[in-house]
């Protein structure tokens, strides 16, 4: 299932497609963060995304990274430093096919 979430500021408006099991209901703010309920992947690994951890460091920081290559514990909010929890991520674009 595929489902597609926009993002719009200052006029400009731009898509990322999400892979899911479920369509995912998110609100996404006006910076473009989406909390993130703790679980596994809510979106295919390969995707390139930015996240905010528990502790408010941001780890992509426009250079944005794969959502795999963040531990599994830290989406599932199981990190065992607690500020490595993933609080917020935004979805920066898709890997190359």
């Amino acid at each position: 299932m595929i489902a597609w979430l926009h993002r719009f500021g200052r006029g400009q408006g731009t898509a990322a497609r999400v892979e899911s099991r479920a369509k995912p209901r998110v609100r996404i703010r006006a910076d473009g963060w989406i909390r993130h309920v703790p679980s596994p992947f809510p979106f295919s690994p390969k995707m390139l995304v930015e996240v905010m951890l528990a502790g408010g460091t941001v780890l992509g920081d426009h250079l944005c990274d794969y959502a795999g290559s963040y531990p599994e514990a830290w989406w599932r909010n199981q990190a065992p430093t607690r500020s490595n929890n993933i609080r917020f991520y935004r979805i920066v674009g898709e890997p190359p096919q």
